[in-house]
C-alpha cells in the first residue's frame, strides 16, 4: 500500500511477520500519482527506461530509450504495475525520496527496492490511498498523526499556507475508535494536531493524573 499523504509505501508479507514501511517519492504536480487498486504485472532488474510521451514533450533532447546505468532514472529494480507507463522503481536521484518530484511512478531508494523487490511476486495486489489522518493505540494510549492532503504537500514545502482546509477524521469517527476510553481524548489537542499536519503521530489521550475534558 502506498499512501501519498503520507509518502510512505507499506508491505505486508504473509503470516506473522511486521508490516514494512519505507519512504517514497511520488508524482509532482500535474503529474500525479494515480489511486486506486493494481497489481504487480512485472518485475525487471536493470530496467530500461522509455521516456513517456509527456517526458520527451517536456525534454524534446530525451532518447528513445534509456539503458540500464547511472543515468536511467528507474535504478536496477522495477516492479511494473497494471497501470501502464506506471512502476514502482529506484532512482539516480535518491534526494527526492520523501518528496513529489516524479512524474506518477513511485520512486524508492535503491536499497529499499532491492529488498522490496525480493520479496514481492508477480500478482501482489497494490493499493495507492489518499489517507492523511491515521490513529493507532500504543500501550493504552491512542495517537492521532496528520499529513497535508497531496494538493497541499508542495505548498507547505515551499512555507506557503495549505491551499486546502484539512481533511480530517469526524469527531464521531475518533470516539468510535477509542471505544470506551473515548472520555479521554483531548480534544483541544486533536484540533491542534489537525491543524498543523505536521505528519508527526501525537498522544491525544489523557493520562489518569492530567483529568479529563
Amino acid at each position: 500500500m502506498i499512501n501519498l499523504p503520507e509518502l510512505r509505501l507499506y508491505f505486508f508479507a504473509r503470516g506473522d511477520a511486521p508490516a514494512q514501511s519505507f519512504p517514497v517519492s511520488i508524482g509532482d504536480e500535474g503529474k500525479e500519482t494515480p489511486q486506486g487498486t493494481t497489481t504487480i504485472v512485472g518485475k525487471r532488474i536493470l530496467p530500461a527506461w522509455v521516456p513517456t510521451a509527456s517526458e520527451r514533450a517536456e525534454t524534446p533532447t530525451l532518447p528513445a530509450i534509456v539503458p540500464p546505468g547511472p543515468d536511467n532514472p528507474m535504478g536496477m529494480y522495477a516492479l511494473y504495475l497494471g497501470w501502464r507507463a506506471f512502476a514502482i522503481h529506484g532512482t539516480n536521484k535518491p534526494y527526492s525520496i520523501g518528496r513529489r518530484g516524479s512524474h506518477g511512478c513511485i520512486r524508492m531508494y535503491p536499497e529499499d527496492i532491492r529488498m522490496l523487490f525480493k520479496q514481492v511476486s508477480v500478482g501482489t495486489p497494490v493499493a495507492v490511498v489518499n489517507q492523511p489522518f491515521k490513529l493507532g493505540w500504543h500501550a493504552g494510549e491512542m495517537y492521532l498523526e496528520v499529513h497535508p492532503d497531496v494538493d497541499d504537500i508542495n505548498a507547505i514545502e515551499a512555507g506557503e499556507p495549505p491551499r486546502h482546509p484539512p481533511r480530517s477524521p469526524t469527531e464521531e469517527y475518533i470516539r468510535q475508535a477509542a471505544g470506551a476510553q473515548a472520555g479521554r481524548i483531548d480534544w483541544d489537542l486533536v484540533r491542534s494536531v489537525i491543524h498543523r499536519r505536521d505528519g508527526m503521530p501525537v498522544r491525544v489521550t489523557r493520562l489518569p493524573d492530567e483529568g479529563t475534558s
